[in-house]
């Protein structure tokens, strides 16, 4: 995370995979209500574009830590980077699984296959955070590919 802001010292929050979602959304809300352009009076028009800029950098805090999967990729440094997985396991599980739901007729099939996959993300995201926690960024990577590739498959199933 060279040449990048802290979103969790920007927040005053401890850095961790697994945050705590009310403390985030408190200094969350204090921080826009100090930094907001909106809550100051009598303020010329330069301070008005810092604390805009502020404010802004506050939200993008904020939208990033509140979701696991994009605040897995920022504590893995590849946010906003294209990466691809050279995991050819990894890759022939999403393959299968994309198979699998591509053959599902009925509504229940939908739903209990939504319910493992489900599942899979929740187990995939305990054990990521694990690793981002103990640093170990090398496994946490791989974790990181395949909760990404699990949640693109269960939003294009539960639209």
């Amino acid at each position: 995370m060279k040449n990048q802001i802290d979103y969790f010292e920007l927040l005053h929050l401890p850095r961790s995979f697994d945050i705590d979602l009310d403390a985030l959304e408190k200094a969350y809300i204090t921080h826009q209500q100090k930094y907001h352009p909106d809550t100051q009076q009598g303020i010329n028009a330069c301070e008005k574009l810092k604390l805009m800029q502020q404010s802004v950098l506050i939200n993008e805090a904020y939208q990033i830590l509140k979701d696991p999967l994009k605040r897995a990729a920022y504590m893995l440094g590849c946010l906003h980077k294209e990466e691809r997985i050279n995991d050819s396991d990894l890759l022939e599980e999403i393959f299968d699984l994309q198979e699998e739901a591509g053959a599902l007729s009925s509504e229940m099939d939908i739903k209990n296959f939504l319910e493992k996959i489900e599942f899979d993300i929740q187990k995939t995201f305990a054990v990521l955070g694990a690793l981002l926690n103990e640093n170990n960024l090398k496994d946490a990577k791989s974790l990181y590919f395949r909760a990404k590739y699990l949640s693109e498959i269960y939003k294009k199933l539960s639209f």
